[in-house]
């Protein structure tokens, strides 16, 4: 196999091998070239493996998100996908789930944003979960909302028919049938994960 490949390697190189058989300097010269043009051939083959393992990657994750997600239409360098199934919402092992999804908890900061996810979920039943949560949560020490991921203060209050909650962590859900409430934090339920996505990759 090599002897073929190596055979190959000499002829594609210029000038005439034959002429240069007895002259070890320009042998050395060809041996050079063949070798400069298997580690070529090598950083090759190597770049087309990993980007193939890459495209494994990505075909094999979008598989899961759409056996265990619900997703909704992209809109606004963003779309949002929804878990199928309920569980005890713990903030930091879910928004690490949305990360493997190369986003984040939802983080509501718009009405643009508020009625996407509020017909998003609304598209869902009777399919899906009663609740949804996102990344909003509630500190009654600061008298403000706040969100998980990005630690910045929530500009959705203003946006949404909303009340604060008494109590320090409270998280922002959106029920099936669109509405918004607080709802005590590692209560069950669903939740909702932000994925942005670049222009340049659509």
């Amino acid at each position: 196999m090599w002897r073929v490949v190596l055979s190959c390697l000499i002829t594609s190189l210029p000038g005439a091998v034959a002429d240069i058989q007895d002259d070890s300097s320009a042998q050395a010269k060809a041996l050079e070239l063949i070798q400069d043009r298997i580690e070529t051939l090598s950083s090759s083959a190597s770049s087309m493996g990993r980007e193939l393992d890459q495209l494994t990657y990505e075909i094999k994750r979008d598989i899961y998100m759409r056996r265990n997600y619900h997703v909704s239409h992209y809109e606004r360098d963003k779309f949002y996908i929804a878990s199928k199934f309920s569980d005890k919402f713990i903030q930091k092992e879910f928004n690490n789930n949305c990360r493997g999804f190369g986003g984040f908890l939802a983080e509501i900061n718009s009405r643009a944003d508020h009625l996407m996810v509020r017909e998003f979920v609304k598209s869902i039943r009777p399919r899906g979960p009663w609740s949804f949560y996102t990344g909003g949560i509630y500190s009654s020490i600061d008298r403000a909302w706040f969100h998980y991921d990005s630690g910045e203060e929530a500009r959705f209050i203003k946006h949404i028919d909303f009340t604060k909650p008494e109590f320090h962590g409270y998280c922002l859900t959106y029920h099936f049938d669109g509405t918004t409430t607080h709802s005590k934090c590692k209560s069950i339920g669903a939740y909702i994960c932000e994925i942005p996505v670049s222009r340049g990759s659509r």
